[in-house]
């Protein structure tokens, strides 16, 4: 199985699925997304077989069937079954099988994926089915105690049946923003990384991954358009590690636009959602936001900030000029995640490859092939960009 240089987490709903659609082909080519399955509405009375299968019916075009896609399902209790009693995760895979869709299942420990075993035992069976094997995601309060890591990797093996050549290991480093001040820092991310890496390198895992997100859980403030900007904590630890002589390869994750925390539904107060731009940087974030009726004008002062303009082209930048413009769309706020994420996936993957390509790591990797679609990202832009 080809590999991804970078494995962004996306929560699964209509605007992240959007920006998946929009994806450059390069961009689709060289990145693996992680989908959490999200829940329904508090008042969505569609049973749960429906909603499901829904969710890989809309999936499904938006990703494509040609390169695999991690799903994983840590918003339900293990507890949640079919209309014929199996696991949930069984009827998912089922309804991705029939769709040609190469989901890939996400295991964890047993403590975070109970009670009960019904969620591993099925994950196990569905990797076993389906041949791809399986990711086993650990959590940065298990990964950063040696000792309890290599427990849990010994655990997870076991439980999933398979070799380390068919599971591919995420450390996740979750929320880096609600973290302690004393476990925060760079320097102290790294160290715990690079120890884990220690007990982990001798299992030789087929991928290892890295991921957290610096994006604070709460980003209420003024609705006057002054940016909130705050360092990419995890994509600086991660270069720091392979910058370092003789490092083992790590890939590189993120949560994107999103604080791993963010529930699914609700948190808005009653009110229409803030206007919101993300934009990434190598080194930081972005945040613009002013009031929902302002996001044509919040678009003109994004795109007045140093660098923007400079950065890679792609459809959710694109979007967000010509609303600038005014002769694009406004939009609502499901149309501004999917701008800012495709933006976010775009800008990252080609950071991740360069950083690569600079430390002569890239060799390493068995990438797919871009293919080529009817999809002129480039042409097309250049030729709008001439008509400012």
């Amino acid at each position: 199985m080809p590999s991804a240089l970078y494995y962004p987490i996306i929560r699964g709903r209509q605007g992240e699925i959007s920006a998946l659609h929009h994806l450059s082909p390069t961009a689709r080519a060289r990145i693996a997304p992680l989908v959490d399955l999200p829940t329904g509405a508090a008042d969505d009375s569609q049973p749960l077989d429906d909603y499901v299968g829904g969710f890989i019916a809309d999936l499904t075009p938006a990703w494509g069937t040609e390169h695999p896609i991690y799903v994983d399902l840590t918003r339900y209790h293990p507890g949640h079954t079919d209309r014929r009693g199996r696991q949930i995760a069984e009827l998912l895979f089922e309804c991705a099988s029939q769709r040609n869709l190469k989901a890939i299942p996400v295991a964890g420990t047993l403590l975070e994926r109970g009670p009960g075993a019904a969620y591993l035992e099925a994950v196990a069976k569905i990797a076993g089915r389906t041949g791809r094997g399986a990711a086993l995601r650990i959590s940065h309060t298990d990964y950063s105690d040696p000792d309890t890591l290599s427990r849990e990797l010994e655990a997870g093996l076991k439980n999933l049946a398979l070799p380390p050549k068919q599971v591919d290991l995420f450390l996740d480093a979750e929320s880096i923003a609600l973290m302690p001040a004393e476990l925060s820092g760079e320097e102290q991310l790294l160290a715990e990384l690079v120890e884990a890496l220690r007990v982990s390198d001798p299992f030789r895992f087929r991928n290892v991954v890295f991921i957290g997100s610096s994006v604070p859980e709460n980003l209420r403030g003024t609705n006057d358009g002054k940016p909130l900007t705050f360092a990419r904590k995890e994509f600086r630890v991660w270069k720091q590690h392979m910058s370092r002589p003789g490092a083992s390869l790590v890939l590189f994750g993120d949560t994107g636009v999103w604080n791993p925390r963010q529930p699914d539904t609700g948190g808005g107060g009653g009110g229409p959602p803030p206007a919101r731009v993300r934009i990434p940087f190598e080194e930081h974030q972005v945040f613009f936001r002013a009031e929902a009726t302002d996001y044509r004008g919040l678009c003109q002062r994004t795109l007045r900030y140093p660098g923007v303009r400079e950065l890679p082209r792609c459809w959710g930048l694109d979007s967000i000029r010509r609303a600038g413009r005014g002769s694009g769309g406004v939009e609502n706020a499901t149309g501004w995640v999917a701008r800012d994420t495709n933006l976010h996936i775009e800008t990252t993957v080609q950071h991740v490859e360069r950083y690569l390509q600079r430390h002569n790591r890239l060799s390493e990797l068995v990438l797919a092939p871009v293919r080529p679609e009817p999809w002129q990202q480039a042409s097309w832009i250049e030729a709008l960009d001439e008509e400012i």
